[in-house]
């Protein structure tokens, strides 16, 4: 019976209706869903529930170090300065 609540089938309805009635029909009711649903998704998106997969994985020998860095790239305006002065 409650198949069709997790088949997403309901949230596309509803997501429909909020957007066709709330946002374009301006209706309180539709336009509180439609805004509600968005916020969820973009909660859904950040929280990402679920096991992450593994990138790297290897053993360290006793002793060993590994070093975790970040390369900033430059801006468009150091790339073009660096270019200009080289030529």
């Amino acid at each position: 019976m409650f198949r069709f609540l997790r088949s997403g089938y309901l949230r596309r309805w509803l997501r429909h209706n909020a957007l066709r009635k709330g946002l374009l029909g301006r209706q309180g009711p539709w336009m509180f869903v439609f805004f509600a649903s968005m916020v969820l998704r973009q909660f859904k998106k950040v929280l990402k529930r679920g096991v992450m997969p593994i990138r790297f994985s290897e053993k360290l020998e006793p002793g060993a170090t590994y070093v975790i860095s970040h390369i900033v790239q430059p801006s468009r305006r150091e790339r073009r300065k660096a270019s200009r002065s080289g030529v």
